[in-house]
């Protein structure tokens, strides 16, 4: 059985929410870290309601419901998400109460809002959902775990309607905490954050933005021959050669690994394949792996790659097969594979 993307939405530092342009203007970095571009969340979500959501929250609602929208579907069959670091804003809030008030008469709000699964939740009752619904915390492996469930589900029942996302927040406090841990280096990787939803689903249509073949996680540190194993199965049991990939993200990464994926693809099909990074444009989060889906059904929908997130270039190729892999902490790697329809 196939599944398909059938809409996609992103907010991120880069102006992609609800916009039909590609990375027509970039929004510089401002500051030791990127931040969302915030919409008009007055449009997806009551005032009311808004005043009592936290930043990510309003974020994750709002794409949500407007990658919803786009596939003409009001209340999803399934719903699906990773965090890495969940709630950090409500988080921080509630261990400052508890703190203050020497952990009594604390109010429940903060406490409530600050689980990692709060984000699907409110997005559930917002939607009147009360089908299956998972939120998965795995560090850098977060959304691909989400996405994972979600395929799992469409194999198992015909006729499904999935929303699966993956968001994270930066916070002033995390960044602190990240300088602290002595894991900061500005050369290597900038921190980000951002929320990227989508549509999937088991039925062909005029709907279906890109076909999702497969993903694959890792848990392991790789070498080089490890890291050439592990594609070459992957690739192997979706019956494509290396030669067939027409684009290869990466976000930026580690220099360890961008070398490794060079010396193992690049030298090979340099001639066949082009090379795409991106989280020079969002930062590094635990969820930026969504941030990559997003990217490569935008390049298959449009056709095009925006010369800002263009590394290697092949002139005259058909943009059909993508190949996204990231690695979030250097022990944690995954590969998504997906196709034009």
């Amino acid at each position: 059985m196939s599944n398909y993307i059938d809409a996609i939405e992103s907010i991120s530092p880069q102006n992609t929410f609800n916009s039909e342009g590609f990375f027509d203007e970039i929004n510089p970095l401002v500051g030791d870290y990127f931040s969302c571009v915030a919409p008009d969340y007055k449009q997806y979500i009551l005032v009311k309601q808004l005043r009592r959501m936290s930043q990510v929250i309003r974020m994750g609602v709002a794409c949500a419901k407007s990658c919803l929208d786009k596939a003409n579907i009001s209340v999803p069959d399934a719903i699906s998400i990773g965090t890495g670091l969940g709630c950090v804003t409500d988080t921080i809030k509630f261990l400052n109460n508890l703190n203050e008030n020497n952990e009594t008469l604390l109010n429940p709000t903060a406490f409530i809002q600050s689980t990692h699964n709060t984000v699907s939740g409110q997005i559930a009752l917002m939607l009147g959902c009360n089908a299956h619904n998972f939120t998965f915390s795995q560090q850098a492996l977060s959304f691909e775990n989400a996405l994972i469930e979600a395929l799992m589900i469409l194999e198992e029942t015909e006729q499904q309607n999935i929303l699966v996302g993956g968001i994270d927040e930066i916070t002033p406090e995390v960044f602190s905490l990240i300088k602290q841990a002595d894991c900061y280096n500005k050369d290597e990787f900038v921190p980000g954050e951002g929320a990227g939803f989508f549509v999937l689903s088991n039925i062909k249509s005029a709907k279906n933005i890109a076909q999702i073949k497969d993903v694959l996680t890792i848990n392991e540190k790789m070498e080089k021959e490890a890291f050439e194993k592990k594609l070459s199965a992957f690739l192997a049991k979706n019956n494509i050669a290396l030669e067939q990939i027409d684009i290869l993200i990466t976000g930026d990464g580690q220099e360890a690994i961008d070398k490794n994926i060079k010396e193992v693809i690049l030298t090979k099909c340099e001639q066949s394949i082009n090379l795409v990074k991106y989280k020079h444009l969002v930062g590094e989060y635990d969820t930026a792996s969504a941030f990559g889906l997003w990217l490569a059904a935008k390049i298959i929908q449009k056709q095009r790659i925006p010369e800002t997130v263009l590394f290697h270039k092949i002139k005259n190729k058909r943009l059909s097969n993508i190949l996204i892999f990231n690695n979030g902490n250097k022990k944690q790697h995954s590969f998504i594979l997906i196709t034009a329809c």
